[in-house]
């Protein structure tokens, strides 16, 4: 009888682990509030496996595709063409917040930026 319940919980564990990781949602995915330079931007992302798709939004209302998105784990990298002008993106995300840089590939100027998780 031990046996079996043993088997049991042990057949229990081996469906429900998987499962669970699979719902465990990416630091990185959700909607966000930057300030960039002063000016307020949000981004809109989605981690798939760590493919990241999205959206940022300019400070003007014009949104910019996030392209090349890469996350591994809690480390955030993609590019954005605004305007006419590419940036890098590279970022560390935690649970609520984001903190990183934006790399100006014209000039070669960097910025850094702070965001929170936008509710």
């Amino acid at each position: 009888m031990r046996i079996k319940k043993l088997a049991a919980a042990i057949l229990a564990l081996a469906v429900a682990a998987p499962l669970a990781l699979a719902q465990k949602k990416s630091p990185v995915s959700g909607s966000w509030e930057l300030k960039v330079a002063g000016q307020t931007y949000r981004m809109e992302l989605v981690d798939e496996d760590g493919d990241v798709t999205g959206t940022v939004t300019l400070p003007s209302g014009e949104t910019a595709e996030v392209e090349y998105g890469l996350a591994f784990g809690k480390e955030l990298e993609f590019s954005t063409v605004e305007n006419g002008v590419e940036y890098e993106w590279t970022a560390d995300v935690s649970r609520n917040s984001i903190k990183g840089e934006r790399f100006h590939l014209d000039d070669e100027t960097t910025v850094k930026f702070t965001g929170r998780r936008s509710r």
